[in-house]
This record gives C-alpha cells, sequence and structure tokens, in this order.
C-alpha cells in the first residue's frame, strides 16, 4: 500500500505542477490565487503514475524471483516519490500565509525538484539492483566502458548546450569577441597589434554590435595591444581560421570532453567505484559553471584541460613510479598555464612544485619538470619585455589598480548567489569537504593526494579572488574557477564511495548532484540563456525565475553586491545548515536506499526553510527590488493563463473557489514613482514596463501634481524599438483620471506608455486585464510558439508585430529591408477575410515572397508600379506568422537625387482598407 500511496503522490504532484499559484492585491493586502486543471485531468495523471508503477515492477520482476525482495524493491524505488510533497506546500491553505518562504516551492523551481527527485529514484533503483544481483563487471571492462560513455556524453551534452545557445546575446559576449579579435590579428596580420582589426571591424563575423578594445595596453613600440593572455590566441587561432567561431566552440567542447574522461579514469581509479566515478562527472562538468564556460571562448576550459593532464593523467593509486616521458607531457601542459592567463602562473608553480614532490628521487623527471617550467617562464617573462619593455606580467596594466580585497573574492567566488559556484553546483561543497578529509585520512597516498589538491585550489583562490573584479565580468558564474574545479572530482568521488554504509548522506550527496544537473537544464532551455547573465544588484536572476513569489535572494550571500560585512551573517547560516546536514545524515539507523533518499529530502527540505527564514532577518535584506504583487513587470498566471486548461480558481483568502474566468481582473499592476530605477530601451512613463498576455486591458493614469486640469496624449508603446502603437488624446481633470481599454492580439514582452507634458508627470499607473485569451490558442492562432515583439504598428484594418530588426514601420506602411527575410505576426480586425497588401519596390526593381504556414506567393516587381498581394484568412481564425524576403534593394540616396537616406529598402507594404 505504501509503494501504491507513492505512485499516486507523483500523480497528485504532477496534477499540482499542471496547476498555477500567483499572488494579487498590494502592498497593504494580498492574497494567493491558484488555478487547478480539472478533475479528470487529476485522475488521468495518477492513472498514467500508476502505469509507471506497473513498468518498474514489471523491471524489478526481472531482477529476482524471491516475492519479498520483490516487494521490498519495489518499496524503495517508490519512496523517493513522497518527496514530491513539497510541491503541494504552497496550495495549503493558511500555513504558507502564516510562512510566507513556504511560497518559494511554487514556480519553475518544481521542475528542479522534479529532476532531483527523479534523480533519486534512478539511484535508488540502481542501488537495489546490485544489492540482490550480486554481481560486478570486471574493472578493466568497466572502466573501457565508462572511458567511451563519458567522453561521448560529455560531448553531447556540450555540443547540445553549444547549438542552444552559440549565436544568441549570451554567446558570444563580454570578452568573447575580444579575444577572437586577437586571434584574427595573430593569423591574418602576423602580429598582436589589435587596433587596425577594430577598425576594420573584423569582429563583425561573428558579433553585430558596435565593438572597440576594452582593455587597451600601449605597448614599448606605440601600438596598441591586448592586456588579455596571448595563449588562446595561439592556440585558437587556427581553428578559427579553418571553421570560424562555430568550430572554436567545438574546439572547446572536445577539450572539456577529453578533461572530463581524465577527471573519470582518476577518480574510478581511485575509489573503485564507476558510480562514484560518474556521480563526481556529472557535479562537476555538467553543473552550470563547467557546462556553461565550455562554450565560452575563454581560456579557463584549455587551462582545465591542462590541469587534469598534468596532475590526473596516468595518476594511479598504486603510486608506481612514472617514466621521465610521463613528466615531459605534463610539465608541457603546466607551461602552457601562465600563456593563457597571469592569474594561472601561481596555480602553475604549485602543480610544478607538486609533480617534483610527486617525482621524488627520480633525478631525471624532476630535471624535466624544472627545465620545462623555467623555459616556460622565462619566455613568458620575456614576452612582456619585449611588447610592454618590462619584465612583469603587470607590465600591460601600467599603473591601473587591479587587485582587491583577496578574502572577499574568495568568499564571493565561492558563495556569492550571482557569482559563485555553489550557488548554481550546490554539490561542490562535497568536493571541498573531501579535500579536508582527504588532507587528514590515515592512508598515506589518499593523504598525499588530498594535500596536493588542496594546494592548488587554493593557489588558484587565492590569486583570482585577489583581483577588482574577481567575478569575471559577463560570463558563467564562478568561471575564474572553472580551470581547478575538475581537481574536486576526486575527492567527491572519494566522499562518495565512503558513504556506502550511510544511505541518507549518500542521499544528500546524490541530492544535491541533481539540484545542479536540474539547474543547468533549467539555464539551458529557458530564455536563450538569459539566466547565466547577472547584473551585479545583488539579486540572482535565476533565484528571481526559480522562485518569482517569494524574494529567496534575500536569504542568499551577495558579496559582489554588498560587500562581506552584509554576507558573511549569511555564508556562516548557510555553512552551519550544511555541518548540521552532514551531521545528522551520518548519524541515522536508515540502512535501505529509498528511505535514505527520502531521509535526504526531507533534511535538504527542512534546511531550506529554516535558512528561507533566518536569512532575511540576519541578512537585514539589502536588495532594491521588494516583492509587491502589484509591482511586478509580469505575472506567472497571466503568462500561462488558460482557462481551457486550469477551470477551477481557488482564492486563498477569504478561502473561496470560483471559476478561472474570474480571475483576469484580480491581476492587476501598478507603477509609482521610484519603483523601477533600472534604464528601459525605450523612456515609458513611471519608467515602467510590462510583459502581458493577449487579451483585454484597462489603463488608469492619475496623480498629476497640480491643481489644472491636464491635456496631452497618451500612446501605447509595444516592443523595445519603434514608434507607438497607438496614440489616444487624453483630458484629465484636476484629481482626477483617464482611463482607456485596449487590446493585444498577442503577446508582448514590452509593454509601456509615453505621455506628453503635463500628463508625463502622472505618479499612478494601473493596468487591469479584462479578459485573457487562453495560451492555447494563443500559441494555435499564430501556429507556433510566441515570438518576442520588437515593435509594432497598427492601422484601421490590421495590426502588424515584428519579431526583428528588418523593418521599418511608418504611420501609413512599412518599408521591408532589401536582401532579408523578416517575420511578421499579423493581427487583422475581420480574420474571417485574410488581408490585402499594397506593395511596391519604390526605386528599383525587386522580387518578393510571402508566405504563411498554409500559403506563399513570390511576385515580381516592378519599380512605380504597385500591386495587390492578398493573404487568406488562416484555417484557424486569429493572428498568424507571415513571412517576407526581398531578394534585392536599393539606397534611396544613391538613386533619388536630393534624398540623404542611406537605409537600404526592398519592398514597401501598405494594408489595404
Amino acid at each position: 500500500m505504501i509503494t501504491i500511496a507513492a505512485w499516486i503522490a507523483a500523480g497528485i504532484a504532477l496534477w499540482l505542477t499542471r496547476s498555477v499559484l500567483d499572488m494579487f492585491g498590494d502592498a497593504g493586502h494580498s492574497t494567493r490565487v491558484a488555478m487547478l486543471p480539472s478533475a479528470p485531468e487529476l485522475a488521468g495523471l495518477v492513472m498514467i503514475a500508476l502505469l509507471a508503477a506497473g513498468a518498474a515492477a514489471a523491471i524489478v520482476n526481472g531482477w529476482t524471483r524471491d516475492r519479498s525482495e520483490r516487494s521490498d524493491a519495489r518499496l524503495q524505488i517508490a519512496l523517493p516519490l513522497f518527496a514530491l510533497g513539497v510541491i503541494a506546500i504552497p496550495y495549503m491553505p493558511v500555513l504558507p500565509d502564516l510562512i510566507p518562504a513556504l511560497r518559494m516551492f511554487a514556480g519553475p523551481v518544481v521542475w528542479t525538484v522534479w529532476i532531483s527527485v527523479a534523480g533519486l529514484v534512478l539511484m535508488s533503483g540502481l542501488a537495489v539492483r546490485a544489492s540482490m544481483q550480486h554481481r560486478h563487471r570486471s574493472k578493466g571492462g568497466t572502466r573501457l566502458v565508462g572511458t567511451v560513455a563519458i567522453f561521448a556524453g560529455t560531448l553531447a551534452i556540450a555540443g547540445t548546450t553549444a547549438i542552444q545557445l552559440r549565436d544568441t546575446l549570451t554567446y558570444p559576449s563580454g570578452e568573447e569577441p575580444h579575444y577572437m579579435i586577437m586571434m584574427q590579428s595573430f593569423w591574418r596580420d602576423h602580429d598582436l597589434k589589435i587596433q587596425n582589426n577594430y577598425d576594420r571591424k573584423d569582429y563583425e563575423e561573428y558579433f553585430a554590435p558596435s565593438l572597440t578594445p576594452d582593455q587597451p595596453s600601449l605597448g614599448a613600440d606605440g601600438q596598441i595591444y591586448s592586456t588579455r593572455g596571448i595563449g588562446l590566441a595561439v592556440l585558437g587561432a587556427p581553428i578559427f581560421a579553418w571553421r570560424g567561431y562555430h568550430g572554436l566552440v567545438w574546439m572547446f567542447v572536445v577539450l572539456a570532453a577529453l578533461a572530463a574522461t581524465v577527471m573519470w579514469r582518476w577518480s574510478f581509479a581511485h575509489t573503485g567505484s564507476g558510480e562514484a566515478a560518474t556521480l563526481a562527472w556529472l557535479a562537476v562538468f555538467i553543473a552550470p559553471p563547467v557546462l556553461f564556460t565550455t562554450i565560452a571562448v575563454y581560456p579557463d576550459i584549455p587551462a582545465a584541460f591542462c590541469v587534469m593532464v598534468a596532475l590526473a593523467w596516468r595518476s594511479n593509486p598504486q603510486g608506481s613510479k612514472d617514466t621521465v616521458q610521463e613528466y615531459l607531457i605534463r610539465a608541457a601542459a603546466v607551461g602552457l598555464l601562465p600563456w593563457l592567463s597571469m592569474t594561472y602562473a601561481p596555480m602553475a608553480a604549485a602543480i610544478v612544485a607538486v609533480l617534483a614532490l610527486r617525482a621524488g628521487a627520480n633525478r631525471k623527471a624532476v630535471a624535466t619538470v624544472l627545465a620545462i617550467a623555467t623555459f616556460s617562464m622565462v619566455s613568458w617573462l620575456a614576452f612582456f619585455h619585449h611588447i610592454w619593455g618590462r619584465w612583469s606580467p603587470m607590465a600591460p596594466y601600467g599603473t591601473e589598480p587591479i587587485l582587491g580585497n583577496a578574502i572577499a573574492g574568495m568568499l564571493g567566488l565561492l558563495f556569492d548567489q550571482e557569482f559563485g559556484v555553489l550557488a548554481y553546483a550546490p554539490a561542490l561543497m562535497i568536493g571541498l569537504a573531501g579535500l579536508w578529509k582527504m588532507a587528514s585520512a590515515h592512508d598515506q597516498l589518499t593523504r598525499t593526494r588530498g594535500r596536493e589538491l588542496a594546494a592548488v585550489f587554493a593557489v588558484l583562490l587565492i590569486s583570482v579572488g585577489a583581483l577588482g573584479m574577481w567575478w569575471g565580468g559577463a560570463a558563467p558564474p564562478g568561471r575564474p574557477l572553472v580551470p581547478a574545479l575538475p581537481l574536486l572530482g576526486l575527492p567527491i568521488a572519494w566522499a562518495y564511495q565512503r558513504a556506502s554504509e550511510f544511505p541518507v548522506r549518500r542521499g544528500v550527496y546524490q541530492l544535491l548532484i541533481f539540484i545542479g544537473v536540474s539547474l543547468s537544464l533549467t539555464m539551458l532551455f529557458d530564455q536563450d540563456g538569459g539566466l547565466l547573465v547577472q547584473d551585479g544588484d545583488g539579486s540572482s536572476r535565476l533565484l528571481q525565475w526559480l522562485t518569482s513569489l517569494w524574494p529567496a535572494w534575500e536569504a542568499a550571500p551577495s558579496v559582489a553586491a554588498f560587500g562581506l560585512r552584509h554576507s558573511a551573517p549569511l555564508i556562516g547560516l548557510w555553512l552551519l545548515a550544511t555541518a548540521a546536514v552532514s551531521w545528522v545524515s551520518g548519524r541515522g539507523r536508515v540502512r535501505s536506499a529509498g528511505l535514505g533518499a527520502l531521509s535526504a529530502s526531507v533534511l535538504v527540505t527542512l534546511a531550506a526553510i529554516l535558512i528561507a527564514i533566518v536569512g532575511p532577518i540576519v541578512a537585514r535584506p539589502a536588495s532594491a527590488w521588494v516583492l509587491q504583487p502589484e509591482s511586478r513587470s509580469r505575472l506567472p498566471m497571466l503568462d500561462s493563463f488558460d482557462a481551457a486548461a486550469r477551470p477551477h480558481a481557488i482564492i486563498y483568502d477569504p478561502l473561496t473557489f470560483t471559476h478561472a474566468a474570474n480571475i483576469p481582473p484580480l491581476m492587476t499592476l501598478a507603477a509609482s514613482p521610484g519603483e523601477r530605477p533600472g534604464a528601459q530601451p525605450v523612456p515609458v512613463l513611471l519608467n515602467a514596463r510590462y510583459a502581458l498576455a493577449a487579451g483585454q486591458y484597462d489603463v488608469e493614469i492619475g496623480g498629476i501634481p497640480g491643481s489644472e486640469a491636464a491635456r496631452g496624449t497618451v500612446a501605447l508603446q509595444v516592443g523595445r524599438m519603434g514608434s507607438p502603437m497607438l496614440e489616444w488624446d487624453a483630458d484629465i481633470p484636476s484629481g482626477g483620471s483617464w482611463r482607456q481599454r485596449f487590446s493585444l492580439p498577442v503577446d508582448a514582452e514590452f509593454v509601456g506608455f509615453i505621455a506628453t507634458p503635463p500628463i508625463a508627470s502622472a505618479t499612478s499607473l494601473r493596468i487591469r486585464p479584462v479578459s485573457i485569451v487562453d495560451r492555447s490558442r494563443r500559441e494555435a492562432t499564430v501556429h507556433g510558439a510566441a515570438v518576442n515583439v520588437l515593435s509594432a504598428v497598427a492601422f484601421p484594418t490590421a495590426s502588424l508585430f515584428f519579431h526583428d530588426e528588418d523593418v521599418y514601420a511608418e504611420r501609413t506602411g512599412v518599408w521591408v529591408h532589401g536582401e532579408s527575410t523578416t517575420t511578421m505576426t499579423v493581427a487583422p480586425q475581420r480574420p474571417e477575410t485574410g488581408v490585402t497588401l499594397r506593395v511596391h519596390s519604390g526605386a528599383a526593381p525587386n522580387t518578393a515572397a510571402f508566405s504563411t504556414s498554409t500559403w506563399g506567393q513570390r511576385v515580381a516587381l516592378a519599380p512605380g508600379t504597385p500591386i495587390e498581394v492578398h493573404i487568406p484568412p488562416p484555417a484557424k481564425a486569429g493572428p498568424f506568422l507571415l513571412r517576407v524576403t526581398t531578394e534585392r534593394g536599393f539606397v534611396p540616396a544613391e538613386v533619388i537625387p536630393g534624398n540623404a537616406d542611406r537605409r537600404i529598402l526592398g519592398i514597401w507594404i501598405e494594408i489595404q482598407q
């Protein structure tokens, strides 16, 4: 019965995952509101869960014939499913209102819960199967299979990440284009003088925005050089010359796969456990810090590969003497590190010392290591003397201070919620604790390895933490520590293997590892990598997105934004909670894998709730953003509103059951002066921008100072570019307000209002939804997922919403850029009749193609001869996507006397009345 109950709980959790919870009201009084799927859907999801239980039982039946063993196996596999009960906590009456921190389990964080629990179920099943079969593969066979699997798995996962995120706003960005400029200078000009490469805009091959040298340094010859290490430019130049930016990314993916394979084999050799080594691989290489650095054009992944070759390649636990040739390869890898980045030089020195001590009495090996290291160091310093005239790696910076508070930087790299590694890969804490325990272990080899790794890791942590800009700028979180993070693979595997007699502790380790994996999946597939980019404002974008109904960032350290003094109490609280979980997990009497996984989930959940409650009290929140439901720029329930899919609703204060159609008027949004300090791409009233779903809205503007009536115009801005979509005359009596109803046929990420004086001085803005189009209908009407709207324009018979920058909208029509393909959403006033376009090609002949999902037409256009193109209505009435392609273009300034317009124009489009 317990087994069945666990699977039923999973079905209910899946039903609640399909639900939506939100907060509505003002700062004085707000209430939770839930929208729930239908009862038949609940029954169907429970049935699906029971079918999954049957499939699990069928698999277990193949493991043993003993009935009692089968029953116990099914129970152990199902027990972790009870941890999904955390999804139900925010939907409970009263309790989440008394303890607001419990609302952190609502929202996208449920997917982290699901992935983590699924991982625990899988690991429980594997543990039960291993205990039943009592069979083990040969070590050699496991090593071979694991080597191939880890290399292929890393290649596949990192490659998928590259395909998903490259050529987005996130990749390339930050310092990546500047590194590629150095590569272009090296292979095209055969020098490192970069100014001419910026002047001729070599970067336009892979980076659209305008670029100037961000870290220029004047060399001894008066030429401009980059302060960045030249190692990456030399290493990447051949690949970049051969296959461009994409080829360069794949080079990094391959290097990461090789480094991951070396780490896995190293961990397996020392623990004898493929499971421990594989979980260490997940904890290090599939968690966000390393995974998202893998596809970034930075020196960190090549450095991580060099570190792995130097310390882990062919390093075995038997302590046998290695050959001089092997030390030659290791020393060569170490010698590359200073050339990749100045911050790696101290770590390289530490690795040289470790290798020399390992070589021991092998004088030839010691001499080889020292000779190569000395040659590399002298050559490296000679490079600075040649370019800048000084034998110092600080020469490129001149008198510019680059150092900061080392202690703050070290703790920030570990604990900061925006830029630290532990916030995104909590399992790395296992590695740090494992280093400490390995360094004091009774076994001499383990103790030696622990001290070696601790020394190298600490040296890099100190050297990058001492930098004033320790977080690494616009880059994946924890990037400066990535070269040393694979070193934590061995202590993670070692600690996991030692916990074999403590199922609860093993469950905690597994849970932390799967949390990191789930965060990688979240950041990979949501917002095109937008969750990777941080603002340095003390509130992690990831935490904002995961826990939209409770400010989780107030309970997490933020060293970069608020300093060490503010963050120290929070760091202490997190360390105290970690120590408590570790102590309790090693003291229980639980001996079964499933119960251990469930107990681990309860422990970690209780610790998270305790931190969430105590953290804001300890830290005295310094973040400027305060959770006030009306003040948000977007509402989760508005985004996903669907009265057909979620017909039932609950209002919790007072407890009321109602229909979903009654919920939109509750979703009021408001703005007042000073609430939104961040700059907007288009100046809007009260600096307030909103993400609104397709539907009808009422807007109210008031609070205008003075005792006289205010007259002016109010315009609706849809999209971050272009002119307003609609404009109204507004006449506001003294002390009164102006109201207007408007419609949005499609979802829009940027909606705001532009007002002329004196209305622009208004102190109150309120938007109230009247009716919202169901999400399923919104996506169906445009024949695919919603596309971000960059600009919009309304005509008497239709509105156009543009999804790229290849259009120039005017009051009477639209110019489409020449030699381009643009995508727009057409929203006709009378969808059943379709739309007729009047098209001409301006001053030059052109050929244009028009297409929707069900129709297409190609037309030849002659100068001065407009034609009509009728677009039939789609199969389902409503807005639809239209693609327009122009083969040629003309520049008005070149063909029309006296015209100064230098735009490349293709065709002109008007909507026929």
